[in-house]
This record gives C-alpha cells, structure tokens and sequence, in this order.
C-alpha cells in the first residue's frame, strides 16, 4: 500500500500519485490522509490526480482511500480508479476506449472511498472508476457538502461489456447549478447500468433523468443493456414538528368578572396566577420578585403607633432614641375612602372594627 500522512498535500499542473499493476497481481491502495487536499490542472500527458489503475492484464486495481477536512478537484483534475492509466485519464469516462497506448485492463477496477467534511469539484474534474472490463468498481462518499461546478461529476461509468459501477453518497446537501452540466453518472454501453444511492437532507442542482442531457443529470443508464437503478433519500426536516398548537378561541374578559363593587368600598384583588401553564408566546415577561417577610405583627405596630402619636417628645430622650417609637412600614392590604374623599391604604390591624371588607371583586389570571 502507498500511504501519505501529511497536513496539506497539492497534486498541481499535470502531476500524479499512482498505484498501477500491468500484470496478473493486484494493484497497491493508495490511501491520502490530511487536513487539507487540493488536486488541480492538467498536461499534455494527462490530468493532476491520484491514480489507481489495473492496464493491460487481468491485475485488479487498487483502492483509492481519502480522509481529509477539504478536498478540491479543479481545472480538469481527477481521483481516478480504472482500468486506464493515467496518461489517458483526460478521456471522459463513458466515452470510447482511448485509440493509442497501453490497452485498458480485464481486471477488475478498484474502489474510491472518500471521507471529507467538504468535496468540492469544479472546472471539468471528476471523482471516477471507469472499467473497461472485470468487475464493476464502486464510489463511496461520506461528506458534509458535497458541491459540483463547471461540467464536474462523479461517474462510475463502464465501456464495452462491463457493468456500471455503484455510487453511494451520504451527505447533508448536494449543490450544482442546472445549466452547468455538472453529472452524476453510474452508465454502461452493452452492460447493465450501476447503482447510485444518495442520502441527504438536500439536492439542490442535479435533477434524476434516463438519458444524459445539457444540464446537471443524476443517471445510471445502458446503451443496449438494462439500466440502473436511482435512489434519492432526502431527510427533509419539518420546522413546525416541534411548534406547540396555541388556543384559537377568543377569550371572553366579560365572565371572568364576580361581581361589581361600589366605588366607595372595599374591595379584593386576587391574582391565583395560571397554574402550572408556562406564559403565552404573545404575553410580555415579567419580573418574579420576593418579599420580605415583617418582624413585627400587625398589633405590636398599631400600638406603637398610637403611644408614639400620643406621648410628647421627653427631654433628655435623645433623636436616636425617639426613632425607635417609629412605626414598622407594613404592606397594604385593603383600600377605602374617608369623609374629604381620599384614598387610603390600610393594613389589616388599622381597619376599623366598622369596617368591612368587601371581597366582592375577583379576578383570576
């Protein structure tokens, strides 16, 4: 196995990294570990990219294994795992066997297993496993976004009487603008067309068709042969799933009032709160606070109250002294008018024996 283990790796202007067999052995993996890869360009013998091909005999080829944080293909570059190699990989996969060279392998094609948190592919540069004989060779990707640009894709594609490869994509979103020609492709020529199963919370771009077409297709189709099978699994997610449904009713204020009171009374307000139920979404915070409790009862207060009203300031009784006959402040509880007309708040203790509360008024909130 060849096996890079490095922060950032660049594959730039027609440069290569490859496995290859051109014999009955089996083709090496090739497995790239790195926080960031960035594959781009071509030359005139061929595209930037990671190779894994199996030429000229029945050798199976190798995996090609890429774990990364990003991962860019741009400008024609390629991840590429056939039956080709790679001085011929700058032919679209799908299309006829290159004329020239080294003939393509009968073994079978290796594999492209891609775990990244982003795949972006861009400007003609492909994720591949063309096969032009043996068994098919597979795509899987595991990828946050996965974005398509500028005539990109992602193709298991099969000449001749090979079978179409399968390409599985688990992602959250799958991106490429319609028009770009941008494709997803598991096709054959004589051969039965591949799998392709994508799972994701959104597709947005590529559209499910028979045939390939100008735009941005997602197929797995034959020629002559049968075709393939598409399977699109996107987990839409329902925002009002977790709403709470609110009363629709109108609340009618005019039943929640007892009874009246006379304007020159007493009376009672009591909020009992709305018992366990949280707020409504529509009614404004509110403060929560504490009172504090009094030392003092109600009578010990009305007492002194009246000895300090009653007796005269005493000399030599110093200010200090004095300010310990004040009365405790103590919280109102009842309300009421006197003879000029004004309103008092009155403790319990200093209500009149005369007087009557009148708990006639009753709100519950």
């Amino acid at each position: 196995a060849l096996q890079l283990d490095v922060e950032q790796l660049q594959v730039l202007g027609g440069g290569a990294i490859a496995t290859a067999t051109a014999g009955s052995g089996d083709a090496a993996t090739l497995s790239v570990t790195a926080e960031t890869v960035l594959l781009s360009g071509q030359s005139a013998f061929g595209r930037s990219g990671l190779f894994a091909s199996a030429i000229e005999a029945d050798g199976a080829g190798g995996d090609i294994v890429v774990d990364a944080s990003e991962l860019a293909v741009a400008d024609g570059a390629t991840i590429n795992a056939s039956n080709f190699p790679s001085s011929f990989s700058s032919n679209v996969p799908g299309s006829a066997a290159p004329s020239s060279g080294p003939l393509p392998g009968q073994g079978p094609a290796g594999n492209v297993n891609l775990n990244v948190d982003e795949l972006t592919l861009s400007d003609q540069a492909l994720v591949t496993t063309a096969t032009a004989g043996g068994d098919r060779g597979n795509i899987n990707i595991q990828a946050q976004l996965i974005a398509l640009r500028r005539g990109a894709g992602i193709s298991a594609n099969a000449l001749d009487t090979a079978t179409g490869g399968n390409i599985a994509l688990d992602t959250d979103f799958i991106t490429a603008v319609p028009s770009e020609n941008s494709d997803i492709t598991a096709n054959a020529q004589q051969a039965q067309g591949g799998q392709i199963t994508i799972t994701a919370q959104g597709i947005f771009g590529p559209a499910f068709s028979d045939r390939l077409t100008p735009n941005s297709d997602i197929t797995a189709s034959s020629d002559i042969g049968l075709d393939g099978t598409v399977t699109l699994n996107e987990l839409n997610v329902n925002p009002a799933s977790d709403l709470a449904e609110l009363p629709s009713g109108v609340v009618d204020e005019s039943d929640r009032i007892v009874a009246g009171c006379p304007s020159d009374s007493g009376a009672t307000f009591v909020a009992s709160g709305r018992g366990g139920l949280p707020d409504a979404p529509r009614q404004a915070l509110q403060d929560y606070f504490v009172l504090q409790g009094f030392e003092t009862s109600p009578q010990e207060i009305v007492a002194s109250t009246i000895n300090a009203s009653a007796a005269p300031p005493q000399p030599g009784v110093s200010k200090q002294r004095r300010s310990h006959l004040r009365p405790r402040l103590q919280e109102a509880e009842r309300w009421s008018r006197n003879h000029r007309g004004e309103i008092q708040l009155l403790a319990q203790s200093a209500i009149a024996p005369t007087q009557t509360a009148v708990p006639c008024l009753k709100e519950v909130l």
